[in-house]
């Protein structure tokens, strides 16, 4: 049975040597053993090689931050206790520039974020492969100025830091910039009605008994008149008499 990295973190020793027995004590029980154990704490480490546990590596320098070591294939500085991506292969291949569906789906596989840390980027490239389906490009025809614009600007935003390491405040930053400017975009005239003060647009029809339903369906508001008695499964609506 192939078990991938476990990643995991705690506020205190304490805490982070019970949570690692109690995971130890489980894995036991199905007749498995966890191996290579790592922290950025040394008295972590010496608590769990005096306990028993396969601590690595055996060189307890890497504890110490002169060495990196692989967490899912992300390099982890130990000392900084911060995660690196090698994206020095995906630059090179970007550089070749060919205006394509087959080369930027091939780019945007290139970039490995098993942690989801980039999601606010990795997030916009999957907007952009969804406009390659709408638009019904084949894989090896020119791509539209707009798509060929968006994707450049993403990988080449100037605002966008060259060096890390980020800290996780710009990390939270950078998801809330990336939801809000979505909303945005996907509920502009929602958004712009609010911002002006109309929250909703009463119906012209005669009867004075209307009801006005904000019906959200696949994250799309959508103002509609419903009869009173019917009410859509699943589906999340502001009522308004």
């Amino acid at each position: 049975m192939y078990v991938d990295d476990w990643i995991t973190g705690q506020d205190t020793q304490e805490e982070a040597l019970l949570i690692s027995l109690h995971a130890e004590n489980i894995m036991k029980e199905a007749g498995m053993e966890m191996r290579k154990w790592i922290s950025n704490d040394t008295t972590l480490m010496s608590q769990w090689a005096a306990k028993g546990f396969d601590t690595y590596p055996v060189d307890t320098s890497v504890s110490l931050g002169s060495n990196k070591t692989k967490v899912l294939g992300l390099a982890w500085q130990t000392l900084d206790d911060c995660l690196t991506s090698d994206t020095k292969g995906l630059l090179e291949f970007i550089s070749t520039n060919k205006n394509t569906k087959r080369f930027l789906l091939q780019a945007i596989g290139k970039i490995f974020d098993p942690l989801g840390l980039i999601s606010p980027f990795t997030i916009r490239m999957k907007c952009l492969i969804q406009e390659f389906w709408k638009n019904k490009i084949t894989w090896d025809e020119e791509l539209p100025p707009k798509i060929v614009e968006r994707f450049i600007f993403n990988c080449k935003n100037p605002g966008n830091r060259k060096e890390g390491p980020l800290t996780s405040e710009e990390m939270m930053e950078a998801e809330y910039f990336f939801i809000k400017q979505e909303q945005l975009r996907s509920f502009h005239t929602e958004m712009t009605a609010i911002r002006n003060g109309d929250i909703c647009h009463k119906s012209s029809d005669s009867n004075p008994n209307f009801i006005i339903e904000i019906v959200v369906t696949k994250g799309r508001p959508k103002t509609r008149q419903m009869d009173e008695n019917i009410r859509p499964p699943k589906w999340f609506y502001l009522h308004l008499k």
